[in-house]
């Protein structure tokens, strides 16, 4: 079953590719540029590498600035991502470059990200403590190169693995919000309880398709053109993560049919 909900996931995403281009793409490329622009302001640089430090004679706003944009990420995100689940559960089609604002939907489903994130937290913070405590905390960092750091990718291609699992059983209240209906954290656990294994299955493929996106960013941080790779990457692989929740709820919860 794992492979006909990945199947499943892949095919809505391919046969309905205009349509994810129109309910994402301009909102997530004034994300970005929002994002880079807000680099450039505070930092002087478009790409902030580790050791920057922003300008400590910059005014109020522009210390501001990175709290702004990262309100403005997050509301860009559930915007985009209603949209799609809305698409797919609801068939609600976008006819502008664009999803349709619903601030109502939007903020209920902020609040249910809210608690799933704060469950999320505590799991990634377990996972640098213990990562710390087994590899040493010189080596536990994205930046190590020297001794083994094969160990840190296995390590948090493992972890990553692991995160998927237990948002995907978790979140089952996310799409369930976007199309008004109520959903707890308890309950999307109990109902995806019969499914753990093939959602750990998928949850394992997930985080290897990522494995590319965070070999480029472990050696090639300071290319902004392959900077721009890594999050087109990762527009992707947010897209078919999103894609696989909304189907376990279509399946789960809706009795829908995989095609």
């Amino acid at each position: 079953m794992s492979f006909r909900i990945l199947k499943h996931a892949l095919g809505l995403i391919v046969e309905n590719f205009p349509m994810a281009v129109r309910i994402t793409l301009l909102p997530w490329l004034f994300m970005t540029f929002a994002s880079y622009a807000t680099n450039v302001v505070v930092y002087g640089d478009v790409l902030v590498l580790p050791g920057m430090e922003a300008d400590p004679e910059q005014g109020i706003f522009t210390a501001l600035l990175p709290i702004f944009n990262f309100v403005l990420t997050i509301a860009i995100s559930i915007w985009i991502i209603v949209g799609w689940h809305r698409f797919i559960l609801r068939n609600e089609i976008s006819y502008v470059y664009w999803p349709e604002w619903r601030g109502d939907v939007t903020m209920d489903y902020f609040v249910r990200a809210f608690f799933v994130w704060l469950v999320l937290i505590i799991l990634i913070v377990s996972y640098a403590v213990l990562g710390a405590t087994l590899l040493g905390e010189d080596k536990f960092s994205p930046m190590y190169f020297g001794g083994s750091p094969i160990s840190f990718l296995v390590f948090t291609t493992g972890f990553s693995g692991l995160f998927m699992y237990v948002s995907l059983r978790i979140s089952l209240g996310l799409p369930a919000a976007s199309v008004g209906d109520t959903m707890y954290i308890k309950e999307s656990w109990i109902v995806t309880k019969p499914y753990n294994r093939e959602i750990f299955a998928i949850s394992i493929i997930l985080a290897l398709a990522y494995l590319p996106a965070t070999l480029i960013t472990l050696n090639y941080n300071d290319v902004l053109a392959l900077v721009l790779l890594v999050q087109v990457l990762g527009a992707l692989h947010v897209l078919l993560s999103v894609t696989v929740l909304t189907t376990l709820y279509g399946v789960l919860k809706e009795g829908r049919e995989l095609s």
